[in-house]
């Protein structure tokens, strides 16, 4: 005999068990309406069999609800990013100014270090060696040169 073949009860008894296999997947998606997949799901399912919309028209209105409320929360959100994005651009921009600014600042001040840094060695350059004369009876000889080690 073989065991593919099946028995009137046995097939009443898989009908059944399917019949309430699918009240049982219904009762756990109506549990979970809060979802926002969940309520679009449910909202085309009950949308494609009118006899279940009136039959389960609560749920109904429970799913539409929650597709309201994820809409609503996704459109705050989306606002809110918006401002961020905007409050983002503004402090970028103010931070690339202070940037450009003190770099700028930087270049002048440094010029300004450098031009005088010159003017004290111009200066210096011009500046001979003061002559002080140390009295009367005191006579400046120009310098000797240094020995060569080679006089004698």
């Amino acid at each position: 005999m073989s065991t593919t073949t099946r028995k009137p009860q046995q097939a009443a008894s898989a009908f059944v068990s399917a019949s309430q296999w699918d009240a049982k997947h219904l009762a756990d998606m109506v549990s979970r309406v809060q979802d926002p997949l969940v309520a679009d799901i449910l909202i085309g399912l009950l949308e494609e069999h009118p006899d279940l919309k009136m039959q389960y028209l609560g749920v109904y209105t429970k799913a539409w609800e929650t597709l309201r409320r994820a809409e609503q929360i996704r459109e705050r959100a989306y606002e809110a990013g918006q401002k961020y994005a905007e409050r983002r651009r503004k402090v970028a921009k103010c931070v690339t100014w202070s940037v450009r600014l003190l770099r700028d600042f930087y270049r002048l001040v440094r010029q300004e270090i450098q031009k005088a840094r010159a003017e004290i060695t111009v200066k210096q350059a011009e500046k001979t060696a003061p002559f002080k004369p140390q009295g009367d009876n005191v006579i400046c000889l120009p310098m000797a040169p240094r020995p060569t080690g080679t006089d004698s």
